[in-house]
């Protein structure tokens, strides 16, 4: 604000003339005053040039005029330089509160349109909520829907497969018995066959006995053909002839082929005591059986599930067969007593009946390993009996560790080792039956004791996961399909359906929970390749074992109850309807 115009000093000193009218004959003092201030001049002084004209006392009015006038236009620049400031000042306030108004108008303009913003947000929200909700709400009706309409297809075809296994009932039923009757009538043929074959050969031991006989008498000083053996290793020819002839009065029936395979059991263990003895005299020996024992139960040990995962495994142990299949320091033995099924007749005047005794004892060491495998591996992992069953299958369908020529017809596979172990631990196999609440029961059925021979029963527990483990194996080496192998099969897939065969056809007062648990384990994870080898053959065989069956027990268990569901358990999971 600009300093306001301070005009003329007030304070001037001026000489009175005294107005004629203000003319006193008596003066109050000597001097006069103006406006407060002394002039200076008494009035002594002034008596002279008190003549109203004169021109002091004009002077003096004139600088009276002018300072009055100077004291007006200064007063009047003060009341506008006052009313200025207040105009300004109003202007400033009048500013300062439009500028109020301003913001408070911006701020609520501000806050109108975030106020906007956040409802349109939130209607934006809320709209794709709804929206997703109707979407949502829409894929769940489309969703039910959808299964509704699958359901009532799916009704419909099992409605119409229903009808359909209803109208083959019948037809499925006569086909099954026509199956059994010609699995009946071809085991009544091979037993024949059988009998046929053991006459033939007890007439040849027999006329061979007597040709031995004779030249015997016409030369008694002949060398024994033992008499090059090593104690304990001789040939057993004339104990395989005894058993061709014992063959040959037996029948083919599921009791003499399972006394046939227990003697075979016993021949192995018998062999297995003197040939270690004689291991023990030749330190080198000594060192390549325990080598041989030790490789074949570690990579045993080893096999698991998934493909090709087993291939070193595999070579380990073919590579320490093949070694003793060509080894030179075991003396050689007659193979012909660990043959459950003699070579043809003629074979053994043909072909070198001698093995290495090593490689006998490591194909019975490999066999026992692998039903060591299924009772503690696949016991409590029956899927785990099927790596186990692929190395044993490849194993004795190699020709690498067969018997006999080139020619397929006189190949012998050596899987009667195995199969006699089966025989040992597992009767049930092969239509063996019995009490189980007796120690001659628990013996027929395949009981195993605590602490060897002499100890007490293993558990019911342990039992039945011994017979799991062993129903899985039998499962895994029966149902392989050679179909498109370049290797015969070694255990051809009929002695699976004889073995099944034999078991359901228990009487119904005979059957025991170790056979329901042994049938459980060879079907289940094994129906889809039963039904591949036999088709509907097979589907009306599961029927039998799986529904009749158990419903024709006399005993009831939690065993024959777990095969009873399984029907119900492959129509749900395998979509099977037996």
């Amino acid at each position: 604000m600009d300093a306001p115009y301070p005009g003329p000093s007030t304070s001037t000193t001026t000489t009175w003339f005294p107005h004629p009218h203000l003319h006193s004959s008596t003066p109050s003092s000597p001097s006069t005053t103006v406006d407060g201030q002394a002039t200076g001049y008494s009035s002594d002084d002034n008596m002279a040039t008190n003549h109203p004209d004169s021109p002091s006392n004009l002077m003096v009015n004139l600088k009276i005029l002018r300072h009055r006038a100077d004291q007006e236009f200064i007063a009047r620049l003060d009341q506008e330089f006052r009313e200025r400031k207040r105009l300004h000042e109003s202007a400033l306030a009048a500013a300062a509160a439009k500028h109020d108004k301003v913001r408070q108008n911006a701020e609520l303009v501000s806050k109108r349109i975030e106020r906007e913003t956040r409802e349109l947000h939130e209607r934006a929200e809320a709209a794709a909520w709804q929206a997703e909700k109707e979407r949502r709400e829409r894929e769940i009706a489309f969703e039910a829907d959808r299964r509704r309409q699958l359901e009532a297809e799916r009704e419909k075809v099992e409605r119409a497969e229903r009808e359909l296994a209803a109208r083959k009932l019948e037809i499925a039923e006569a086909e099954r018995k026509r199956i059994e009757l010609e699995a009946v009538a071809q085991a009544a043929a091979e037993s024949q066959r059988e009998a046929e074959k053991e006459k033939q050969k007890a007439e040849e031991a027999r006329k061979r006995a007597t040709e031995g006989e004779t030249r015997n008498r016409t030369s008694p000083r002949a060398i024994p053909e033992s008499a090059s053996q090593p104690d304990g290793l001789a040939p057993v020819t004339g104990a395989a002839d005894a058993t061709t002839a014992a063959g040959a009065r037996q029948t083919n029936t599921p009791d003499a082929l399972h006394q046939r395979y227990l003697d075979l059991h016993k021949r192995l263990k018998e062999f297995r005591k003197p040939f270690l003895n004689y291991a023990k005299q030749n330190p080198e020996l000594k060192t390549k059986t325990a080598h041989t024992r030790r490789e074949i139960r570690t990579r045993i040990g080893q096999l698991v599930e998934g493909r090709g995962a087993n291939k070193i495994p595999l070579n380990k142990i073919a590579t320490v067969l093949r070694e003793a299949r060509h080894d030179t320091l075991s003396p050689p033995v007659d193979i012909s007593p660990y043959l459950l099924m003699n070579p043809a007749p003629g074979t053994l005047t043909t072909l070198n009946p001698m093995l290495p005794s090593l490689f006998i004892y490591a194909m019975n060491i490999f066999s026992k390993a692998i039903i060591s495998q299924f009772i503690n591996e696949a016991a409590v992992s029956p899927k785990s009996a099927d790596p186990i069953g692929i190395v044993a299958m490849q194993v004795f369908a190699s020709k690498d560790f067969q018997w006999g020529g080139d020619s397929g017809e006189t190949q012998r596979p050596l899987i009667d080792f195995l199969i006699a172990k089966f025989h040992v631990h597992c009767p049930v196999l092969f239509g063996v039956y019995g009490p189980e609440q007796t120690d001659a029961g628990k013996r027929l059925l395949g009981w195993a004791r605590e602490d060897g021979r002499d100890g007490p029963w293993v558990s019911e527990q342990r039992h039945s996961e011994r017979m799991t483990g062993l129903g899985a194996g039998y499962a895994a080496i029966g149902l392989r399909n050679f179909s498109k192998s370049q290797l015969n099969n070694p255990y051809p897939n009929r002695l699976f359906w004889y073995s099944f065969h034999w078991m359901v056809n228990v009487p119904g007062d005979k059957v025991t929970r170790t056979h329901f648990t042994v049938l459980k384990a060879m079907l289940e994870n094994y129906e889809k390749r039963f039904i591949e080898l036999y088709g509907q053959a097979a589907i009306a065989a599961m029927r039998v074992a799986l529904v009749d069956f158990p419903n024709r027990a006399v005993q009831k268990s939690a065993a024959a109850a777990a095969v009873a569901v399984l029907p119900d358990v492959l129509k749900r999971d395998k979509r099977l309807t037996l």
